[in-house]
């Protein structure tokens, strides 16, 4: 993409992923700095009623914490207003940087953050050993550019993908998802497989209303459910979805606090299939949300990104942006907390969950694997027909 394209996709990038960004992460893209930076903070406001509020931070900060690194010794003295600070890609060291990594203290042209896209992708399956390419792999596709980024870059890399959604019925919601991700499979040529959870007895909105709880967590047992069922009923030797580093890491912390033994015992970017479940693999468990969403808006894929409307107040939003704080002052402790995570802690919450987890067992109605009987789904279901919990 040449730099006249990607200024003119500006726009669309401030307002569809901005609030990605961390302060010292976008170069080329570019950040033009206007004659006084409270200009540029009320510009940016004007843009979106979710004001980016990195990036605004991030027009407010001087020009000289942008480094320019080795390659390009002519770093910015000082702030000039109206000038735009450019940096040369630490890779090939001939193009114009347009993303800058701190987390790997480097920045690339748009051609070679693909190729580390790709090369952080491949080592996070080879290191992960999470599948081959005799494997037929089943993607989770919930619209967002996490789930769509990896069908496409699974299957750039040869690997054999089937999409699945699962529609969720909620009105006003549903159906615009869908036809993000029909849109997408028709575009690339993809094959799709679509759960309607209105014939399943299970719309959203129905659970919600006969649950006297978050609908959430429900709705998690659900989509599992069913991407467990169709994996194993279709003959799919993985299923893969599209969490990110942040996820996994949000996910983490919040285990952590409530010292949930059996979830950190199974946490990691692959869980084998075993006792009726499907082998579950991460194949983003290295890469950034931050770099997911470039790669989304580089490849110019189409999603779905507004929340869902249930979904106010999650925890793992909070989370994640304490975890960003974190990131923004010490780059690179997000993944090394994460890896140092999968060698030292996985194991020993592991052998805690042996010793002392619940046995898992059929369920009683379905046949799902579970500890308690009868199944979450179930149960829901039950609650549905009785209409109480």
């Amino acid at each position: 993409m040449e730099t006249s394209k990607v200024e003119g996709k500006r726009h669309h990038l401030v307002n569809g992923y901005s609030s990605l960004y961390p302060k010292k992460a976008v170069i080329g893209i570019t950040i033009t700095l206007p004659a006084q930076k409270n200009h540029a903070a009320a510009a940016c406001s004007a843009q979106s009623s979710r004001l980016d509020k990195a990036l605004a931070r991030q027009l407010e900060k001087p020009v000289n914490r942008f480094h320019a690194g080795p390659s390009n010794p002519q770093r910015a003295a000082a702030p000039c207003p109206g000038v735009r600070l450019t940096m040369i890609c630490k890779r090939c060291k001939s193009a114009t940087a347009i993303i800058s990594l701190p987390s790997h203290n480097t920045g690339f042209c748009e051609n070679c953050f693909r190729d580390f896209f790709s090369a952080q992708v491949a080592r996070g399956i080879e290191t992960g050993k999470l599948f081959t390419h005799e494997d037929r792999i089943l993607v989770a596709l919930s619209g967002g550019k996490d789930s769509l980024s990896l069908m496409l870059e699974l299957s750039r890399q040869g690997y054999d993908v089937t999409g699945l959604h699962i529609d969720l019925g909620i009105p006003g919601t549903s159906e615009i998802v869908r036809g993000v991700i029909e849109r997408f499979c028709g575009r690339h040529g993809f094959k799709l497989i679509v759960k309607e959870m209105a014939k399943e007895g299970l719309a959203i909105p129905l659970v919600k209303q006969r649950l006297k709880r978050p609908v959430c967590s429900a709705c998690g047992k659900i989509k599992r459910h069913y991407f467990n069922k169709t994996a194993l009923e279709e003959g799919f030797t993985a299923l893969a979805t599209g969490h990110n580093l942040d996820d996994e890491i949000a996910r983490l912390f919040s285990n952590t606090l409530r010292w949930d033994v059996g979830y950190l015992s199974d946490q990691g970017p692959r869980l084998d299939g075993e006792d009726g479940f499907a082998r579950k693999v991460k194949p983003f468990w290295r890469l950034t949300e931050f770099e997911t969403a470039t790669y989304a808006f580089l490849e110019e894929i189409e999603h779905h990104h507004t929340p869902c409307p249930y979904s106010a107040g999650a925890s793992f939003t909070y989370y994640k942006g304490l975890w960003n704080q974190l990131e923004e002052e010490m780059p690179g402790r997000k993944l090394s907390f994460y890896v140092d995570f999968l060698k030292r802690g996985r194991s020993a919450f592991a052998g805690l969950e042996k010793a002392e987890g619940d046995a898992l067992a059929p369920c009683t109605v379905c046949g799902y694997p579970t500890s308690s009987g009868v199944c979450g789904v179930c149960r829901i279901r039950e609650a549905i027909k009785e209409g109480k919990e």
